[in-house]
């Protein structure tokens, strides 16, 4: 039986703060030399499920209140930091499970050195549902059945825009309204659907 290859679970959380990555590095190293003497692609997906729970758990955690640590860390940034990494660690396994979390969360801010800003490098989410893929997408379209703020909408439908495409999009939205629910779903999806085509360029 093949190896099973997975550098993602010990590559993709090297920044994270010193004494979380030493744990995950040991985690990581027993579930490899488990998987390089079994090949056991069950115990590995197990594993995964328990690390994505790990991942989430971090995500939906409400922020402490700001405060500085005996060695004059910034407790308060050092979380914020593991968020994102979380965050960006769920896009990079492609956590399916972890897609409606992000949608939720779409908005949210995770602070570094910048001023917050919702479109920027400080929102983590939208990058993470675009490298879930279609998965990411759909939960997206999904969301936006419900009222929300025109910020939200536009993170939302970026979502959509960048793993479709135009065409592709557009079917989705066609098929999403369609199969609306009661003339007030039916509103938020035809009107986020003229602000996407309003803003997807039509080579796509």
């Amino acid at each position: 039986m093949s190896t099973v290859q997975l550098p993602i679970l010990s590559a993709l959380i090297f920044a994270v703060p010193l004494s979380i990555q030493a744990q995950d590095r040991v985690a990581t190293e027993k579930l490899r030399t488990k998987l390089e003497a079994k090949g056991s692609v069950a115990q590995f997906e197990r594993e995964r499920q328990e690390f994505i729970k790990q991942l989430i758990a971090i995500v939906v955690k409400k922020p402490t209140k700001p405060e500085m640590t005996a060695k004059g860390i910034n407790a308060y940034e050092q979380e914020q930091m593991v968020r994102r990494h979380a965050v960006n660690v769920l896009g990079d396994i492609r956590a399916i499970e972890a897609t409606q979390i992000l949608v939720e969360h779409i908005t949210q801010v995770v602070p570094s050195a910048t001023n917050g800003n919702i479109f920027g490098d400080d929102a983590p989410y939208l990058p993470a549902l675009v490298k879930i893929g279609k998965p990411g997408a759909k939960a997206a379209l999904k969301e936006l059945r419900k009222p929300m703020k025109i910020p939200r909408r536009l993170l939302l439908l970026m979502v959509i825009r960048q793993v479709e495409g135009r065409r592709a999009g557009e079917l989705l939205f066609k098929n999403e309204i369609a199969t609306a629910n009661g003339s007030g779903e039916r509103k938020n999806l035809e009107d986020a659907f003229a602000e996407f085509l309003k803003r997807s360029p039509l080579r796509q």
